[in-house]
């Protein structure tokens, strides 16, 4: 829904009670990490549609200022120290949770991607492609992923149109490649009833996104044949 500070003070509470479960602690405690960090990237890549002054992050004030601090792009370091606090809490269980910590190094990988940090990035990409290995499935890391998209202003989510009856919906079917980077290249319409302008201002947006790669034996690969299908609305015409 786009309110962040909403869902990082929900994952907040949520810690604070996993903190409490005595020796499952250890296991409750990294999906609201997960989410503390997650809501900081989307945050940071998406925007908010909340005022955020009125909230006191309750992470922010957390003991985890002794962890380095490597944000970029506009991201939050509180995110990045999560997911790292996440990782040491797997490393000390056992038995190690192969699947966990996979998940665990994905969303470090893409927070680094979307802090611009490539090397990073996919460095952890590939430890995160070890371990899902080790647990049997590497199925996260087989498809490209969304990571930030900004959806047009005329797009179905966000236009104030919504609300009203007097409007057509058009869409736009785009596609196009996911580099190994994660920057989307040769973006094209390949199905649509929109109009020209229409379908260049979606193509715009897709240009901008960023994916996580697919991975293929452990490696970033690009991967072809992406689409991304968009609903925009418009306001109809009035009848003569």
């Amino acid at each position: 829904m786009g309110r962040y500070p909403s869902a990082r003070a929900a994952y907040a509470r949520e810690l604070t009670i996993a903190e409490g479960a005595g020796s499952r602690a250890a296991r409750l405690v990294i999906d609201p990490l997960l989410g503390i960090a997650r809501s900081y990237r989307l945050e940071a890549t998406n925007g908010s549609d909340e005022e955020t002054a009125q909230y006191v992050d309750p992470f922010a004030q957390s003991s985890l200022s002794g962890l380095p601090e490597h944000a970029g792009r506009g991201l939050n370091p509180d995110g990045e120290k999560a997911l790292l606090l996440a990782l040491q809490t797997i490393d000390k269980m056992q038995p190690v949770d192969h699947e966990l910590r996979g998940t665990s190094l994905m969303e470090l990988g893409d927070w680094y991607l979307c802090a611009d940090q490539a090397d990073r990035s996919l460095a952890r990409y590939r430890e995160a492609w070890k371990e899902f290995q080790q647990a049997g499935s590497t199925a996260p890391l087989d498809a490209p992923r969304q990571l930030a998209y900004r959806t047009p202003a005329s797009s179905a989510a966000r236009s104030p149109l919504a609300e009203r009856d007097n409007t057509d919906e058009h869409s736009v079917q785009a596609t196009f490649t996911v580099k190994r980077d994660g920057h989307t290249a040769n973006v094209s319409t390949s199905g649509s009833d929109a109009t020209a302008a229409q379908q260049k201002i979606v193509l715009a947006a897709v240009r901008r996104a960023r994916y996580a790669p697919r991975l293929l034996n452990g490696e970033p690969v690009d991967t072809e044949g992406v689409t991304l299908v968009e609903k925009l609305l418009s306001k109809r015409p009035r009848q003569p």
